[in-house]
């Protein structure tokens, strides 16, 4: 470990930190006066764990003034002329214009009574067809097992457009008709097929906003997956704002995350491996043996920083289940 004192430690954690000199020589008074600075000092990666205390600093700071704020990524004034354009395009096609004029005879619904249509359309249509798959091959096939069979359903959005309804459709009938028309209206415009249908019934024009759904990653919050859907249109810091609102969703509106280094890492990655009943100081030994350049003389800093790198890589934190007398649980 190269030697440092505090005069160093100051310097180098100036460098890699972002603030400007007022609130950069505050913070570092506040962790000088409790002790902090000296406590780094002792670690192998004094430099780190100071610049961890100063990002901690920063949250607290941006909390308290409420500088922590989303930011929505809206439709701009091109995409809200496209939404226009495409609108007007799908309202003059022959699908469309006769539906609205033989089915909602020229009178176009009220968003909030899309409900009570579908309810009274679906009476008026009739039973909904149950589909069940066949094997192929000879005309008299038979029909497999019963939990193979299926309903087609037309899916139509909520007045506030914040929650999409199924509604199971018959074959032939009018809501099957309407489901159609959405299908090709959502494959032509990259409409969701709910607001192609909020459209043939209430002219209430679709926007392409960009969207972003999330993967689960089990156990761990880190290893889960965000998927974006945006426009090509869209420049490069309006998709940045797209994926923080999704990272946010994630993760939490305070949480940052910043590099961690190969050698963070690897303390993360041990800490897991001799976590299987041993205590810290028996851990922290073996660390030891296997690290004789980077070793660790205080079991209290050996757990702290274990645990940090552990929660750095998962977003967890390290659920230790040795022994607990030394250095904490």
């Amino acid at each position: 470990m190269t030697w440092m004192d505090k005069e160093r430690l100051r310097k180098e954690a100036r460098r890699v930190r972002p603030e400007k000199a007022r609130t950069f020589n505050a913070f570092w008074g506040y962790l000088d006066d409790e002790g902090t600075v000296e406590l780094a000092l002792e670690g192998p990666t004094p430099v780190e764990d100071i610049a961890d205390k100063f990002e901690a600093l920063a949250r607290a700071r941006e909390r308290a003034n409420g500088t922590e704020a989303d930011r929505a990524i809206g439709p701009d004034a091109r995409m809200l002329a496209l939404a226009d354009i495409m609108a007007i395009e799908a309202a003059r096609l022959p699908a469309v214009q006769e539906f609205r004029s033989q089915v909602l005879r020229g009178r176009l619904l009220k968003p909030e009574r899309i409900a009570a249509w579908m309810e009274r359309q679906a009476r008026k249509d009739g039973d909904p067809t149950r589909w069940e798959v066949v094997s192929p091959g000879a005309p008299d096939a038979r029909p497999v097992a019963s939990q193979s069979s299926f309903f087609e359903f037309l899916p139509y959005a909520s007045p506030d457009v914040s929650q999409t309804i199924h509604k199971p459709v018959r074959a032939g009938g009018v809501l099957a008709e309407l489901k159609g028309i959405a299908i090709a209206l959502a494959r032509r415009y990259s409409w969701t097929e709910e607001l192609a249908v909020r459209f043939v019934l209430t002219g209430g024009i679709p926007l392409n906003r960009a969207r972003y759904t999330t993967t689960s990653g089990g156990p761990y919050l880190a290893a889960r997956m965000i998927e974006l859907q945006v426009s090509p249109r869209l420049s490069p810091r309006e998709v940045g704002g797209v994926f923080s609102a999704a990272r946010r969703s994630v993760l939490g509106p305070s949480t940052r995350d910043r590099a961690i280094t190969a050698a963070r890492a690897e303390l993360g990655v041990f800490g897991t491996g001799v976590n299987d009943g041993r205590s810290w100081l028996d851990a922290m030994t073996a660390w030891n043996r296997a690290h004789q350049e980077r070793p660790y003389s205080d079991v209290r800093l050996f757990t702290r920083d274990v645990r940090q790198a552990y929660k750095r890589i998962t977003g967890m934190d390290l659920p230790w289940i040795g022994r607990r007398r030394e250095g904490g649980g």
